[in-house]
């Protein structure tokens, strides 16, 4: 039980979060955990307002917390421990962006 417990404690302290064109992806040791749709995103939030999904990689959440609320107002949010919380987010929401305004185009027939 406890080489588990400790497993899981070194599995958590490698998590990784990568921004894909279309995703946003979590990773541990190279392993793909979670695919989270960046269109399916509603805000990205510093705050951590009400219970979420605990995808963090640190322990001491409060300077790093970055918490991931969806559309579907059903789905519980994420919260993430980036390295650099501004930076991160603003890559984030700069993806997102990108994202709506190349649906929002119209398809060109070429």
């Amino acid at each position: 039980v406890i080489s588990m417990e400790a497993l899981l404690l070194l599995v958590r302290a490698k998590l990784t979060y990568r921004i894909r064109q279309k995703t946003l992806d979590i990773y541990a040791l190279g392993i793909l955990l979670k695919r989270i749709q960046l269109g399916s995103i509603r805000k990205v939030n510093k705050d951590k307002l009400e219970r979420t999904e605990n995808w963090s990689n640190r322990f001491n959440l409060h300077r790093r917390r970055l918490t991931i609320y969806f559309k579907d107002r059903k789905k519980k949010p994420v919260t993430i421990t980036p390295e650099q919380r501004y930076v991160f987010r603003s890559k984030l929401e700069q993806a997102i962006e990108t994202l709506e305004s190349e649906s929002a185009l119209p398809k060109s027939d070429t």
